[in-house]
């Protein structure tokens, strides 16, 4: 007698599991959605950084490498090869300096590698989020390295 009471309740509604689905569907894909821009923005956040020490990299190698700016922008475009998130080509700038650590001088280079992410969706500005603006997010990412002495 349970048995047949519990399976006619569950008949009464025959579109409910449909309703919540299509209810629910809309917040589900916004939620992936997001995650995937998420994802997306450290990915390129990490490949800007390995740019950028790619580029310091081949600037430490020696002091003509380090003020050869056209070898380091070379570097780091060669590591950003097929990157298919960063959506236009990256801003590359180099610079030498020497720093003093225990009395030794040392001459360092310094890679700034700068590039804009372009988001799966238009998101709305919220207060815990930069505004992207016309062209995306703009990222940042800075490498210093020491110069092998000669």
């Amino acid at each position: 007698m349970a048995n047949r009471q519990a399976a006619s309740q569950s008949r009464r509604w025959p579109g409910q599991s449909l309703v919540e689905l299509a209810m629910a569907l809309p917040f589900l894909l916004l939620l992936l959605a997001a995650a995937a821009d998420v994802v997306g923005a450290f990915v390129v956040y990490i490949q800007l950084g390995n740019a950028a020490r790619e580029g310091a990299h081949y600037g430490s190698l020696s002091a003509g490498n380090a003020t050869n700016t056209a070898g380091i922008q070379q570097a780091v475009l060669n590591e950003l090869q097929g990157n298919r998130l960063l959506g236009v080509t990256p801003t590359v700038t180099s610079s030498t300096g020497t720093e003093t650590v225990n009395g030794t001088t040392f001459t360092y280079v310094q890679v700034t590698v700068q590039g804009t992410y372009q988001p799966l969706i238009k998101w709305p500005k919220l207060p815990f989020l930069p505004s992207a603006g016309p062209t995306g997010y703009p990222m940042q990412r800075v490498v210093k390295m020491r110069v092998i002495p000669s």
